[in-house]
């Protein structure tokens, strides 16, 4: 088994680390939680793309984002686009060093304060670990095991293309442009 890591990365994303050793049962116990909520949610991996210019891979490492100040009405900017297919589960690839599994959830309000979700005590599935530690502890746990990924799939009781659709209606179909230069 081989563990490749980059530690310095680790510290723009804070001082711990959590190991989900049981990630099914992890799953299961956000599916009851949100479910018992009455919210809507999916989760899976996020999908990283390459910056384009007109549809082509852009390879500068120098660039930048800008974004219009007020918010745009999604249905009138796609009257003069292509299709965006893009959703909470798409970045740039410039932060693919993440490797990020998102959770994404509609509660039915359009606000941007932090949701609170208690999903239960999970120390029996997951391991709170010091990130320097990360690469070490991962050896402890796991040497000796085959270690296989999750299914490149998303759960939840909502699809990616329904959640998008939710999210467009509570935002009153606006959205922020963002345009990258460089």
């Amino acid at each position: 088994m081989s563990i490749d890591w980059n530690e310095p990365n680790m510290k723009d994303f804070g001082e711990y680390a959590i190991i989900v050793k049981n990630p099914k049962e992890f799953i299961r116990r956000i599916d009851n939680a949100i479910s018992n909520q009455n919210y809507q949610y999916i989760c899976g991996d996020v999908n990283y793309h390459p910056m384009t210019l007109n549809n082509k891979p852009v390879n500068n490492k120098h660039s930048m984002t800008l974004g219009l100040d007020k918010p745009v009405l999604v249905k009138d900017f796609l009257k003069r686009s292509k299709k965006i297919d893009y959703d909470a589960f798409d970045k740039c690839d410039y932060y693919k060093n993440q490797n990020e599994w998102r959770i994404v959830v509609n509660n039915g309000v359009a606000d941007e304060q932090p949701l609170r979700i208690n999903v239960g005590n999970l120390s029996d599935i997951i391991e709170k670990v010091d990130r320097r530690d990360l690469a070490n502890k991962m050896r402890e746990l796991f040497l000796g095991f085959e270690v296989s990924p999750m299914e490149k799939e998303y759960y939840g009781n909502i699809s990616r293309t329904e959640m998008k659709e939710v999210f467009y209606r509570l935002g009153e179909n606006k959205g922020n442009l963002m345009v990258n230069i460089g």
